[in-house]
């Protein structure tokens, strides 16, 4: 992206404190956004992506949930609603890695 084509949009980058969701939250920002940062766990990395936006002219929040449940994702969700008064993108980045042959996931593993 080039310029400010997103100037008052309300985005979420679920995944966003490292790797790739990062870098989509910092274009995001870049672009005119205002971004929910999120993490699962790591705080730390998700202040740091958000001191970024912030330090780039953006406006950012930092929600620290789990949005592989329904309670995570709404607590996201709200935070954007409140935060920001709503949310036009949401960018699904969340994912866990797991260490094992694709073919040897159970269910609950592939749901997770």
């Amino acid at each position: 992206m080039t310029g400010r084509e997103l100037d008052g949009y309300r985005a979420v980058v679920t995944g966003s404190a490292r790797n790739i969701g990062r870098e989509i939250a910092l274009e995001l920002a870049r672009a005119g956004a205002s971004v929910v940062v999120n993490a699962r766990s790591a705080a730390t990395d998700a202040e740091a992506v958000a001191t970024e936006v912030r330090a780039a002219g953006g406006q950012a929040l930092v929600v620290v949930a789990d949005v592989s449940t329904p309670e995570g994702a709404a607590q996201v969700v709200d935070a954007a609603a409140r935060g920001f008064g709503g949310l036009d993108l949401l960018v699904n980045n969340a994912a866990v890695r797991r260490e094992m042959d694709f073919a040897d996931l159970d269910y609950a593993e592939w749901r997770a």
